[in-house]
């Protein structure tokens, strides 16, 4: 319970007054004084803020009163009163100035009285508290954690998620890890109208979607503090109590959309995860497909496009055939066609009227049909090479690598590679152009436009770009500028950060950006490229600031296999 705040159960009685409340309240039960339209001065509203605590099938009630200062300096209570609240999801109020709260969820709300066209307003917060105990620990150990006094302990380290990382509140599985604990530990995730613990003898837990919806569904901001206390425990007596510092998370006000289609080295195959969702499972080909020892070979780099209702996947890797997939019906996909031994791809993009296919095979750049895969141009350049093509939204200019002859080997394996823009005319490609040229020993490579065609995101490195352990995140404002390193995302020391690619447009300031990264994610085993999520805020990236958070595990993906290039479709 908050200090001083007492929420009341007594049903029986409707002018209970709680201890905070002053006794002018109970005129508000029907002693009130007539008070005229000429006498009336202002308005208060009686408490003028409280708190309540609610839980699982225990909710709260608070009694208000208006209180009215008159032309001759009197207050009087007074009972013609109507009454709103703000917020009707943490609960509601009746004529009588009773407020009966929820048991799901807390929030804020403003609570408003008006008389005779004069109003006045109160702050009413609820915090909703909950436990979970796991391990079969007994309920008693709550009442032990919050008498105990712990002492900040710096070997008790919260480890996962990073400090300052942000989710959709749709995640589900999102990890929370710990080293340095003892016989028992309570998590502890609390908001300004949220306070949850979890108990439990292991050194991690996995939160649901389910909590952080409860979380982002009030009007604070989705700010969360994280903190983890750890002490031994005989099953009566709670001793040695200790605490971490504390870590910030936030959760933001909407659902990530879609699924990610991610390529797995270790099960050949393209990997389909919902979001929301830890059902990961293998795509395309069927499972009993996968591998070379049937003769089907391993497929790699893809890409999907919603006007097309497609996937276009490359087989071996470095310029193979490719094959189109139908995924209208997204649980059910099927091969269109695949291309002639002699129509090879890379890295590809398909236009955004779904009807040409555009990729580079061995530093040339190629045009297809979307409609059956026959050729429709090609752009050579005798010096260079040019692969990793990305349309922009508007269809009339895509974006690519080029590099020297001299300082490549493949269309993945480069060195002094340059951004350059590249016009599009309904199948035909123009001369390149130079966006973002090579600077120093800087290379540059896998840009991908941002679904709105705000940003181009992209990877720089020194040297080669192809599994180098330096690549990093970087954004360039499309309407022209500087780059703009995403050093949150980044993290620290050399996490061959690589493939960016951006999630569907949502409705908020966040974009959703994943890449590939080789960093230690501390809860499973597994030291592989596994695909991560960063959160982009725009309105940093418009000031010239990294607008990325620290970055979060992609839950539900086998955290033993290499998967890279995440691609978010639709559904």
């Amino acid at each position: 319970m908050v200090p001083g705040i007492q929420a009341p159960r007594r049903w029986g009685n409707p002018c209970y007054v709680p201890r905070v409340v002053p006794l002018l309240l109970v005129l508000a039960c029907g002693d009130g004084d007539y008070v005229s339209a000429d006498a009336l001065q202002a308005l208060r509203v009686e408490p003028s803020s409280a708190t309540v605590e609610v839980r699982p099938g225990d909710s709260a009630w608070l009694q208000f009163s208006a209180v009215a200062l008159l032309a001759d300096g009197r207050e009087v209570g007074v009972d013609e009163v109507s009454w709103e609240t703000s917020n009707l999801s943490v609960g509601s109020i009746d004529t009588t100035g009773t407020f009966r709260s929820v048991d799901t969820n807390g929030g804020i709300s403003t609570i408003t009285a008006s008389h005779r066209g004069v109003s006045a307003e109160a702050e009413l917060t609820v915090i909703y508290r909950d436990e979970v105990f796991e391990d079969g620990l007994d309920a008693d150990l709550a009442t032990a954690f919050e008498q105990g006094q712990s002492s900040l302990d710096p070997d008790l380290v919260l480890i996962y998620p990073p400090d300052g990382v942000s989710v959709p509140r749709n995640v589900e599985g999102l990890a929370f890890a710990w080293e340095g604990g003892q016989d028992v530990s309570r998590l502890r995730l609390r908001t300004a109208i949220t306070d949850i613990s979890i108990y439990t003898q292991k050194d991690s837990w996995n939160a649901t979607a389910e909590l952080f919806a409860l979380i982002s569904a009030t009007n604070t901001g989705g700010e969360v503090e994280v903190r983890v206390e750890s002490g031994q425990w005989d099953g009566f007596l709670l001793t040695a109590l200790r605490s971490s510092t504390a870590r910030e998370l936030s959760v933001n006000r909407l659902d990530v959309h879609g699924s990610v289609f991610y390529w797995s080295t270790d099960q050949q195959s393209i990997v389909r995860i919902p979001f929301g969702s830890l059902d990961a499972t293998v795509y395309w080909p069927e499972a009993d497909d996968v591998g070379g020892s049937d003769g089907r070979p391993c497929v790699g780099c893809h890409v999907l496009n919603e006007a097309a209702q497609s996937m276009v996947v490359t087989h071996d890797g470095i310029s193979g055939a490719f094959t189109t997939v139908e995924i209208s019906d997204v649980d059910e996909p099927y091969d269109r066609y695949t291309s002639d031994i002699d129509e090879r791809v890379t890295f590809k993009d398909v236009s955004p009227d779904g009807r040409y296919l555009v990729g580079a095979s061995n530093g040339v750049l190629h045009s297809w049909y979307m409609a059956n895969g026959s050729r429709l141009d090609s752009y050579e350049e005798l010096d260079d090479w040019i692969t990793m093509p990305s349309f922009h939204p508007d269809g009339d200019r895509l974006v690519a690598i080029r590099s020297p002859v001299n300082s490549t080997l493949s269309d993945m394996v480069f060195t002094d590679g340059e951004i350059v823009e590249i016009p599009w005319n309904d199948g035909l490609i123009g001369e390149p152009e130079v966006l973002v040229p090579v600077e120093d020993t800087w290379n540059h490579f896998y840009p991908t436009w941002s679904p709105d065609g705000r940003w181009l995101a992209f990877n720089r490195a020194v040297g080669d770009g192809y599994a180098n352990p330096e690549a990093e995140l970087w954004i360039l404002p499309g309407e022209g500028g500087a780059p703009i390193p995403l050093d949150q995302a980044n993290g620290y020391g050399a996490n061959g950060n690589s493939f960016p690619r951006w999630a569907p447009l949502p409705d908020d300031e966040v974009q959703w950006l994943t890449f590939t990264s080789q960093r230690d994610y501390p809860v499973l085993l597994g030291n592989k490229p596994n695909v991560w999520v960063t959160a982009v805020d725009e309105r940093l990236l418009e000031q010239g600031w990294d607008g990325s958070s620290p970055a979060f595990w992609l839950p539900g993906q086998d955290s033993e296999s290499d998967n890279h290039l995440a691609v978010w479709w639709v559904e």
